[in-house]
């Protein structure tokens, strides 16, 4: 994963990743409440997925961070949209069919965690539309505790694979629904969630650690 200024959705510049096998950036997400909202626009110059395929694009660890709570993944050739996510001490799928991601377009994805004993729950948006077909709702998904860390990059992908992914834009919000990009509206660097703003803007910046591996 590194910075680039060869594609961005705002700015100069964004993260590109070429390499699928856990290439990532995260921030950690303070106060850490029950609720989080993250949103990342991603621009996929080239994926190709074999049968079986995934490409993890953006996942929330628990605060114990030894596992994750949800994460959003790309699947198979056709890039449809999935989940995977906790709920009674086990990861789990939620797939659809209908909604892909085609290549040499920039979409933004937004993604809802809710964490608790019997009534955690998950949204997922794309381009401002909620998608259904990816709700859960009323499950047990607190074993790591609250939201804590956000993930954006290629995390847990797994078989044949050929990437190059383009993410930019990133906003985590602790209280309310982000939406798309406003034009004329630049998002700044405001820190983590507080008194219900939550902003990271250009991931590879400023206060984000960047590693490579798990």
């Amino acid at each position: 994963i590194a910075t680039s200024s060869l594609k961005a959705r705002e700015g100069t510049y964004s993260s590109r990743i070429q390499n699928p096998a856990n290439n990532y950036c995260y921030k950690d997400v303070t106060p850490a409440g029950a609720t989080v909202y993250y949103r990342f626009y991603v621009y996929l110059d080239v994926a190709t997925l074999a049968a079986g395929a995934r490409v993890g694009l953006a996942h929330i660890r628990g605060t114990t961070l030894t596992n994750w709570i949800s994460g959003v993944y790309i699947w198979e050739a056709t890039r449809k949209l999935i989940l995977r996510y906790l709920t009674g001490g086990a990861l789990t799928y939620k797939t659809q069919t209908v909604t892909t991601l085609a290549e040499d377009v920039w979409y933004a994805v937004e993604h809802k965690v809710v964490v608790g004993a019997t009534d955690g729950s998950l949204i997922t948006w794309l381009d401002g539309s909620q998608i259904t077909a990816l709700d859960v709702s009323n499950i047990d998904n607190n074993d790591y505790g609250n939201p804590g860390r956000i993930h954006l990059g290629a995390y847990d992908s797994s078989g044949t694979i050929t990437l190059d992914m383009y993410q930019d834009s990133v906003i985590v919000d602790d209280a309310s629904y982000i939406g798309l990009i406003v034009s004329g509206w630049t998002h700044k660097i405001l820190g983590v969630p507080n008194a219900n703003i939550g902003k990271i803007q250009g991931i590879l910046k400023a206060n984000i650690a960047k590693v490579n591996g798990v």
